[in-house]
């Protein structure tokens, strides 16, 4: 690679790019076959931990490098366009797809879920198909008002330009007009890559913030009620101000390259370690809480009926007001009390069917949290004093959690706690977000240092993949949830191998064939990459790539900066 090569640098961030949009769709089809309930339609029959190990390992890097590179590229978009034009350049390519994408892709990916449900035993219902798929679009916007599905990315790149813009026009106009503070930034940012200690400098940020995510499986991010999970973002934020601050000194690719094949070992060595340890302590709590989820379920689902026959047995005990076991199970509809009694096993999409179900019926509840309902019982402090407050059953938010303290109160042991309530765990997450944000920058430098090697040179089908990259974004979980409904609940041996080659096949020729025939040359082309190309019949057309190709890419985000004649910048 020629250090003064600017255009060559930017090709293998191109190709980086463009194959990882690939490696989405090979995790998406890793996510599907985990052994558990992992917010899929349906759990794959032939689902194991090496499947769950892939998702974990790509999701440690895949979207940090993601933003990284929008950061690099947004600066260029804002010094080439300037304020407003960057404002509409986003609204454009960001905003105005995000609303059509999820206007279109919203009801079509509940359908399936809906189905998945059903078919899964996740959901027990008489109603048909499309009556379940209503209320669930339904329920899904009354708990979560945005309900983003896969677009949350979009939401959260257009949160974090907005961001980005209010310190920018903070800097330029009020704080650093001479422009001082920002050199002596660039060249901070400057030691601190060149450094031989530069990823633990940058683990050091990145593990406060994972330190306060409620999972075990790195930035979160996903946005509820159209409110970002902070912590989750902010750790984005970071890798995108690295990319801002990048792109005015792209001689700093070859310090971030140094030493890739290293970083590289040592991220993939990191992971396994992180995996396993995530993998116990995600089982052990709950980051839905108070919710209960699929793994809420301490002791054996039969016990919730057993101490509800044991109240039935003993009417004139003590604790006959409380009866908290015997509130649940009534509360509970006819088939999911079914599914309790004719069931001694309860697969993963059944678990999480009846903790949904007491979720509604039970925790949302103000019966449980009647105050007349527990005036014999013995409660701690804490939770007697929530129960005293009247206005801990006017929010919802609350009267979840009064109602969970209850249960745990009189039915310990049944469901999982609070994890942030055991000093242990918290020491635990503490070392595992240093070493998981140690792994996360080990593997995105080792990453652009990869592609810096091999990829520096323009190559048509990089190009090509990097062109499709937005559409396939947008389409390709659709397209793998209804694969998934076909053919989940069928076990197809051979520890699973054929399914998922199946998953990312499928998926991968019809992403590439809808691109190619229905959106490159089309008007659609024009909004989501700002150009369209003519069309070709060709599976691989051929495609001659221009200087500055490469620099015209944002993330998802495609502008022809050196149109061929007759075509004109949008």
């Amino acid at each position: 690679m020629q250090n003064d090569a600017h255009t060559d640098r930017l090709h293998s961030l191109d190709a980086l790019r463009a194959w990882a949009m690939l490696l989405g769709i090979v995790l998406h089809a890793a996510w599907f076959m985990s052994t558990r309930y992992f917010g899929t339609p349906i759990t794959d029959a032939d689902g194991s931990y090496f499947y769950e190990y892939v998702l974990y390992f790509i999701h440690i890097f895949r979207l940090q490098a993601f933003f990284l590179m929008a950061g690099l590229f947004a600066h260029l978009v804002f010094s080439r366009r300037g304020t407003w034009r960057f404002i509409w350049h986003r609204i454009s390519r960001i905003a105005i797809p995000l609303l059509i994408g999820w206007l279109l892709l919203y009801p079509v990916m509940m359908l399936q879920y809906a189905w998945g449900g059903i078919e899964s035993g996740r959901i027990l219902t008489d109603q048909g198909l499309g009556a379940t798929t209503l209320q669930e679009l339904v329920s899904s916007l009354q708990m979560n008002a945005s309900a983003f599905i896969h677009l949350w990315f979009l939401y959260d790149l257009l949160v974090i330009y907005a961001i980005t813009l209010i310190v920018v026009l903070l800097m330029h106009k009020v704080i650093d007009r001479s422009g001082r503070i920002r050199r002596q930034i660039s060249r901070g940012f400057r030691w601190l890559l060149q450094s031989w200690w530069s990823i633990v400098l940058l683990s050091i940020p990145s593990a406060i913030f994972l330190y306060f995510e409620d999972w075990w499986w790195g930035l979160g991010a996903y946005p509820i009620n159209f409110i970002p999970d902070w912590p989750g973002l902010m750790g984005y934020c970071l890798f995108f101000a690295a990319g801002w601050l990048l792109y005015s000194q792209l001689n700093l690719l070859s310090d971030i390259s140094r030493n890739w094949r290293r970083k590289l070992g040592l991220g993939v060595a990191l992971s396994i370690p992180l995996f396993v340890v995530s993998t116990v302590l995600d089982y052990s709590v709950t980051p839905t809480y108070p919710l209960l989820d699929s793994n809420s379920f301490v002791r054996d689902h039969r016990d919730l009926l057993a101490a509800a026959d044991r109240h039935v047995a003993e009417p004139n005990g003590a604790d006959q007001l409380l009866n908290p076991s015997r509130m649940i199970v009534d509360a509970l509809s006819p088939e999911y009390l079914a599914l309790l009694e004719n069931h001694d096993q309860l697969t993963p999409d059944q678990k999480v069917g009846l903790a949904t179900e007491i979720n509604d019926a039970v925790l949302s509840s103000e019966s449980l949290a009647a105050p007349e309902n527990w005036t014999t019982a013995k409660l701690p402090k804490e939770v007697a004093e929530m129960l005293a407050d009247d206005s801990n059953r006017s929010d919802p938010a609350k009267l979840q959690l009064l109602n969970k303290k209850l249960l745990e109160a009189t039915l310990p042991g049944m469901f999982l706690t609070d994890f942030k309530d055991r000093p242990r765990v918290r020491i635990y997450k503490a070392v595992f977000s240093a070493g998981y944000a140690l792994a996360m920058w080990l593997l995105v430098f080792g990453a652009i240092g990869l592609f810096t090697h091999y990829f520096s040179h323009p190559s048509p089908v990089s190009r090509y993949i990097a062109d499709s990259a937005y559409w396939i974004y947008l389409v390709h979980l659709p397209i793998l949830f209804q694969i998934e409904v076909l053919v989940a609940p069928y076990q197809w041996g051979l520890f699973g191998i054929p399914k998922f080659l199946f998953y990312t096949a499928v998926t991968t020729v019809l992403c590439f064939a809808s691109y190619h025939y229905l959106v490159r040359s089309s008007l659609i082309g024009r909004v989501l990459n700002g150009r369209t190309y003519p069309f070709k019949p060709l599976i691989k057309p051929r495609i001659v790539s221009m200087p500055g190709d490469v620099l015209a890419n944002e993330a998802f985000d495609v502008e022809q900066t050196n149109p061929v004649p007759g075509q004109e910048i949008p």
